[in-house]
């Protein structure tokens, strides 16, 4: 008797365990919707962005699009004075502080003909 019930909550933990996982996996696979994409702002982050990543760099074109392609599919980027990167913030974490403790941005390396040569994720964790 003691052994069936160790077994029931033992198979019912497994199977909580499965679907939360099946739903992790799920958020973290959605599909790229540009308006999702760009809703939201630099300063509190962009919600959406870390669900739809990994379908915008596998299944959509990047890398040779011109800078206006670019803004046109994937909205504003942050460029850096002088420099031929163009930063899409994907995840920006303050923890409990008032400064960041953790971001992640896709950078997109752009020529000096503004077309897209390349691009990377790039992490930061303080």
């Amino acid at each position: 008797m003691k052994w069936r019930k160790i077994l029931i909550i033992s198979i019912i933990s497994t199977l909580f365990l499965l679907l939360y996982k099946v739903i992790d996996w799920y958020n973290y696979n959605q599909v790229f919707n540009k308006s999702a994409w760009i809703d939201g702002d630099e300063g509190f982050g962009y919600p959406q962005r870390k669900y739809m990543l990994n379908d915008l760099i596998e299944h959509h074109k990047i890398k040779g699009l011109t800078y206006k392609q670019l803004v046109n599919n994937m909205g504003y980027a942050r460029i850096d004075s002088g420099s031929y990167e163009a930063y899409y913030n994907v995840i920006l974490d303050y923890g409990w502080d008032i400064d960041p403790v953790y971001s992640k941005d896709l950078v997109i390396q752009l020529n000096r003909d503004s077309v897209v040569t390349g691009f990377e994720i790039k992490e930061w964790k303080h």
